[in-house]
């Protein structure tokens, strides 16, 4: 009896031990707000139709210098052009089920799974193929109060809110019952769909997104968007990248992401079905920031005392191959989940 009360107690110690250490904190409300940031990725912007600051635009991007909208009455208002890269979301990808690593590594909550989560033991992280996902509006520059003006600030966000979280998401635990939930994953179940993905993981890495190979690219096949992967012998980054596609893929399905590039996005984004990748990119922050402070430091070389930093900038597009800016991204145990800043390309009229 006294052996079992021991190791009773054993048991409950380690499971308070785990669930203190399981959820990192990515210290993201303090220095990193600023060094942590990568901000060449704000780059290129597009001022009166004309680009400024090296990098890529989307090719449907607005390129005329005015433009115009119709006020409350119907009259057309003229306006300049503008278009920019704006950090606007985060998204982390946890082991462990409503730990929050952008909530300074506290959970949301310490109930049992809702709806979304896996079986078994949740203080067992040993399958590394199954993640939970959490979708945050994170419009930086609002927050901060620099450049954007109201008609730039697609979904009227101010300040760090919740969007969705996977725990609570039917099927994201279950591919089959997800697969039923997504038509669109039928067409794509075949060989030759997959190995069309080959082409957009070479375009991607390259810096080409391809919008007209939706379904994948590098890191994975993004539908049926669960959490769960083929193979828990992937990488964690390459893993979590995926996931936190899946998740944007599934909030465009269900008409909760708009589309904010080109002509018809002036006056306002619209709610777009499809995730258009060449809208996105995406940069890590935690556990290993990209950032422009880690570009300068691996590119002083030079004549000029190690001052030179890389003008190609530390985001990367979506389904770029991590072998080319994160695979060194991980910390053994205390850095094994995830959180993304998402930045999106948006075109805006402004008055």
């Amino acid at each position: 009896m006294r052996k079992f009360l021991v190791g009773f107690w054993m048991f409950l110690l380690s499971g308070s031990i785990a669930s203190a250490d399981i959820c990192p904190n990515a210290e993201l409300f303090g220095q990193k707000l600023i060094n942590g940031i990568c901000w060449s990725c704000l780059f290129p912007m597009k001022i009166l139709g004309k680009s400024t600051g090296s990098g890529d635009i989307p090719p449907n991007a607005y390129d005329k210098w005015h433009c115009a909208c119709k006020d409350s009455f119907g009259f057309p208002q003229p306006g300049l052009s503008y278009g920019a890269w704006l950090p606007t979301r985060l998204i982390e990808v946890t082991r462990f089920p409503y730990c929050s690593p952008v909530l300074n590594g506290k959970r949301i909550q310490k109930s049992t799974r809702l709806i979304g989560g896996a079986s078994g033991n949740e203080n067992d992280l040993s399958d590394t193929g199954f993640y939970n996902v959490h979708f945050w509006a994170f419009p930086l520059l609002e927050i901060m109060e620099l450049l954007v003006s109201v008609e730039c600030n697609t979904g009227g966000y101010t300040s760090l809110d919740m969007v969705d979280m996977t725990e609570v998401k039917p099927g994201w635990n279950n591919a089959e019952i997800k697969f039923l939930s997504q038509p669109l994953a039928a067409p794509i179940a075949n060989l030759e769909a997959l190995s069309a993905t080959t082409a957009a993981c070479i375009s991607e890495t390259a810096g080409k997104p391809m919008d007209s190979i939706w379904w994948g690219g590098c890191w994975g096949m993004y539908l049926p968007s669960t959490g769960i992967v083929n193979s828990a012998d992937d990488s964690r980054v390459q893993t979590s990248s995926l996931l936190a596609t899946r998740e944007l893929f599934d909030l465009h399905l269900t008409g909760r992401s708009w589309k904010t590039v080109g002509e018809k996005a002036m006056c306002g984004a619209y709610l777009y079905p499809m995730m258009p990748k060449s809208q996105y990119k995406m940069s890590m922050v935690f556990p290993v920031a990209e950032s422009d402070s880690e570009s300068c430091v691996a590119n002083a070389t030079g004549p000029d005392g190690g001052t030179s930093c890389s003008n190609k900038g530390c985001c990367h597009n979506i389904g770029a191959s991590t072998f080319t800016w994160g695979e060194w991204r991980t910390i053994p145990a205390v850095g094994e989940d995830f959180v993304y800043l998402l930045w999106r390309y948006t075109d805006c009229c402004l008055h």
